[in-house]
């Protein structure tokens, strides 16, 4: 039931209680203005059986003087921009316009396609460097690094949703913000710790897991020692970039992005071509320091904004609050892992040369698909504050925006994707 039924509804109600009496009808903003001359009039009628009609008559000119007055005052604070005097809600803020998210989603895009692009990077550097070999290297290692690492995105997913709703449309409150950030934050640095020990010790269990052929195993070795010695900075950084995209700052991140995206290419430049030519060992230090380099920076700029999340165990209602986010968003991370690894083995059973393909095919595929990421973000960002309100229209006006612009954004991605793959194939 809207409100202006709600409204009208009382109205009537009004009406039919004191046989369309102005006296209390004159508006429902005020309840407790409205019980009052309820109990005046109800007071007035009971004259009715000891006084006459005359003394009637007096009261309820009084009655409607003091309803003139209040309506005065309405009028006189309502010119003032003050609303009413007995208490109206004040104007609702509009939905956030298509060009309003646009520049919040574009910014985003930037950084979310920032991995998948220094992963082909990568994958040119030590193809043109190391051959097939090395490229059918770098197959097993990604999914060992990137999509164990994508297992955790969770994370950042949850820490979207809590600081978002906790640092409000309007309100802005910095420290529900940090607060909100603390337990994700703190999690991801604990099971960052846990896989990198993890890649120290297991990696070589793994790579026979997955079947990998022997003569590719120590290049995949090394690319997965210096990735997953820092985890626990990737992990962390995913969560930070996602407290600062919770308070609708886009631009802060991608400029720290794009700096660890032009140290990756320089790292990548210096250690696969000249003056080391170390092939996917280089690769992977290359990212790795640019990954460092960049989650120092997202710290920094967190502590200047006022919103680094402390370090702290999660109390128990803030773990259930994250837990809550965990179930769905595992559940669903967890498939799309077993599908990648699934096409993984059997890409491996076709030999060398067809692994090699398939690296550089999903990671083509992997980067169009992220195309959908920031509205997705953008979602997440906006719509819990307006639930909680219960802002109906403004959740529908969002929606409708966010889905137009899917709408639009994925006929224009599918067809550059089937240009490039169809023109750009001997690139």
């Amino acid at each position: 039931v809207s409100p202006s039924m709600m409204r009208g509804m009382f109205r009537i109600s009004l009406l039919l209680l004191v046989n369309t009496n102005p006296i209390i009808c004159y508006s429902v903003k005020s309840p407790l203005q409205t019980v009052r001359n309820i109990s005046s009039l109800a007071n007035t009628r009971k004259r009715f059986t000891t006084f006459d009609r005359i003394h009637a008559q007096k009261d309820d000119d009084k009655y409607r003087d003091a309803s003139e007055d209040i309506k005065n005052e309405d009028e006189q604070n309502n010119l003032r921009g003050g609303g009413s005097a007995s208490g109206s809600s004040p104007p609702v803020k509009k939905s956030t316009s298509k060009r309003q998210m646009l520049s919040f989603a574009i910014p985003a895009l930037g950084i979310y396609l920032s991995n998948p692009l220094l992963s082909n990077i990568d994958n040119a550097f030590v193809g043109r460097t190391t051959g097939t070999q090395g490229l059918a290297a770098l197959s097993p290692a990604t999914i060992c690094t990137d999509q164990m690492i994508y297992l955790f995105s969770f994370l950042s997913r949850a820490t979207t949703g809590l600081v978002s709703r906790a640092y409000g449309a309007e309100e802005k409150n910095v420290e529900a913000a940090k607060e909100a950030g603390s337990p994700p934050l703190t999690v991801a640095l604990f099971c960052g710790f846990l896989l990198s020990i993890f890649y120290f010790f297991f990696t070589p269990s793994m790579l026979s897991m997955l079947n990998v052929d022997p003569a590719l195993r120590p290049s995949a070795a090394s690319y997965i020692y210096f990735r997953g010695a820092i985890a626990w900075a990737a992990l962390s950084q995913n969560v930070a970039l996602s407290v600062m995209m919770s308070t609708k700052d886009s631009i802060t991140p991608l400029k720290i992005i794009g700096l660890a995206a032009v140290v990756n290419i320089v790292g990548d430049a210096l250690l696969c071509v000249w003056p080391l030519q170390l092939g996917c060992t280089g690769a992977a230090a290359a990212t790795a320091f640019a990954t460092l380099l960049s989650s120092g920076f997202m710290v920094r700029a967190l502590k200047k904004k006022n919103i680094l999340p402390d370090i702290k165990m999660p109390t128990k209602k803030q773990f259930a609050d994250l837990m809550e986010f965990t179930g769905p968003l595992f559940a669903i991370t967890i498939t799309r892992l077993f599908g990648f690894i699934n096409m993984q083995r059997t890409a491996m059973k076709l030999g060398v040369q067809h692994l090699a393909a398939y690296q550089l095919s999903i990671n083509v595929v992997i980067f169009f698909l992220l195309f959908g990421e920031p509205l997705s973000q953008l979602s997440q960002t906006e719509l819990p504050s307006l639930i909680d309100k219960g802002d109906s229209s403004s959740i529908k006006a969002t929606l409708k925006s966010v889905l137009l612009l899917g709408a639009l954004g994925s006929l224009s991605v599918g067809a550059i994707a089937g240009i490039l793959l169809y023109f750009g194939s001997g690139i």
